[in-house]
């Protein structure tokens, strides 16, 4: 009995370290996907720069797949497509791409000094034609919602592992005796 219950006890212990490992690899794929598309936004700035911009809109386009890309990022590569399709005259696609922008940081204001004049009065126009009866809610990544997940399986484990050592609940006495007593001092 006692045997059994080491066994299940040792297998539910292995198999909460081994949650707890594959859960802890989360953020680093997380900075792995921001990286990736930091690699990819520096050649689609490269093609942009070289005048290549149907290039770079599709390497940008491409960081854009990438799931759980940090605020920033977005805004870098909302901001390249804006820049492209801008060089390219398609200045609707530019105001609406400028419009994501908004709806991530609302008060994003390039100045001359950082961008374009033409980009930067392009960025007051889609605010002037964004509705202000809307309010601006800011996106919550789904980080949040990941973490309540993960310290849901750590309270589970946790609730599991206190049944199998308080006994698993098994009320029934089959038997068992109580440990004896401590044996006497011996008398020098």
């Amino acid at each position: 009995m006692k045997l059994k219950i080491k066994k299940i006890f040792t297998f539910h212990l292995a198999s909460a370290f081994l949650w707890l490992q594959i859960f802890s690899l989360f953020p680093a794929l997380y900075a792995q996907d921001d990286e990736a598309c930091a690699q990819k936004l520096a050649l689609a700035e490269e093609q942009y720069y070289a005048g290549d911009f149907d290039a770079a809109i599709e390497t940008a386009k491409e960081c854009l797949k990438t799931k759980d890309l940090s605020e920033d990022l977005k805004i870098q590569v909302f901001s390249l497509l804006a820049k492209s399709f801008m060089a390219k005259d398609d200045m609707d696609t530019a105001k609406k791409l400028i419009l994501r922008i908004l709806e991530f940081k609302p008060d994003y204001h390039p100045t001359i000094e950082q961008e374009t004049p033409r980009y930067v009065s392009l960025v007051e126009e889609a605010r002037d034609m964004k509705p202000e009866s809307a309010p601006v809610v800011e996106k919550q990544s789904g980080t949040s919602k990941k973490w309540w997940w993960i310290g849901g399986g750590a309270v589970a484990v946790t609730a599991v592992m206190a049944v199998i050592l308080s006994g698993g609940g098994d009320d029934e006495k089959k038997g068992e005796q109580p440990l004896p007593g401590p044996p006497d001092y011996p008398d020098n």
